[in-house]
């Protein structure tokens, strides 16, 4: 589980960095430009940044229609930061601090 909204906000911003969509989230939340588009199913995004667009909302704590399948559509650099930060959720705080550790852009 997160520690804080601050640390879910930074982990779904490291996620949209992979696709360099970071501008879309910021240390407070999705931008309005990320409702409108998580409003209309990522509609207008490539098949990966929705992917990873739709991974950040489930990970915000929101609805996601997301499929697990659409995980394996994505390049190994993608997947393996969902699939750890996953792991990292379900160890705690200190593992996700590690996590963005990895991934967060300065």
């Amino acid at each position: 589980m997160f520690s804080s909204e601050l640390q879910t906000n930074r982990a779904c911003r490291a996620l949209l960095a992979l696709m360099r969509l970071e501008h879309m989230w910021t240390p407070k939340g999705p931008t309005i430009d990320a409702i409108d588009i998580y409003q209309r199913n990522g509609a207008g995004l490539s098949t990966s940044e929705r992917a990873v667009f739709l991974a950040a909302w489930a990970f915000y704590d929101r609805p996601s229609p997301l499929l697990f399948s659409e995980l394996f559509l994505l390049g190994t650099g993608a997947t393996e930061a969902i699939c750890s930060l996953l792991v990292a959720l379900a160890r705690g705080p200190r593992e996700i601090d590690k996590w963005l550790g990895t991934y967060e852009r300065a």
